[in-house]
């Protein structure tokens, strides 16, 4: 009987990369590609900007703003316009990235937060829970502009907060 346990032994041993006498090394956890480089806070449209907020650390990407047209009513300030937003958590807690997370800004200063949807779908629209890391959502985010408005930054500043923690122009 003993014969025949420790040849199966050494087998199983071999057969998982080990031997008595070489032991296996403790597997590590892969560490998101994004958080091994350090990401900037203010980019261009388009470009992941790195925010750090409660503990956690997300990478975005905004697009440039476009023209929006499907909401039933005419927009107040002049025109819509929406941005595409991507975002990652790669370390930390997590939280919650929604349209109430994001502001633009035109050339003159002027702060625009989000329209809220109405008489439309909202499922396009961004409300993200990222709680576990590696977690992604996206959506769109839109506002109410004068149709004149010009060199414009979009900034995220998480809800309760006052200052931005990434940029984008």
């Amino acid at each position: 009987m003993k014969k025949i346990i420790i040849p199966a032994l050494l087998i199983c041993l071999s057969a998982c990369g080990s031997t008595p006498d070489r032991p296996v090394a403790p597997a590590q956890s892969p560490v998101p590609q994004e958080s091994a480089q350090k990401l900037e806070r203010d980019v261009k449209f388009g470009e992941t900007a790195g925010a750090a907020y409660n503990s956690s650390q997300f990478a975005i990407t905004v697009g440039a703003p476009q023209d929006y047209s499907k909401f039933a009513v005419p927009p107040e300030e002049g025109k819509y316009v929406s941005i595409n937003v991507e975002a990652k958590l790669l370390t930390g807690v997590g939280g919650v990235i929604s349209a109430a997370s994001f502001t633009l800004v035109d050339a003159a200063g002027n702060d625009y937060t989000f329209a809220a949807p109405n008489g439309t779908d909202t499922k396009e629209q961004m409300f993200e829970t990222l709680l576990s890391t590696s977690d992604t959502g996206s959506g769109i985010v839109v506002f109410d502009i004068p149709a004149n408005a010009r060199k414009l930054v979009v900034k995220y500043i998480p809800v309760a907060e006052t200052k931005d923690y990434a940029s984008w122009s």
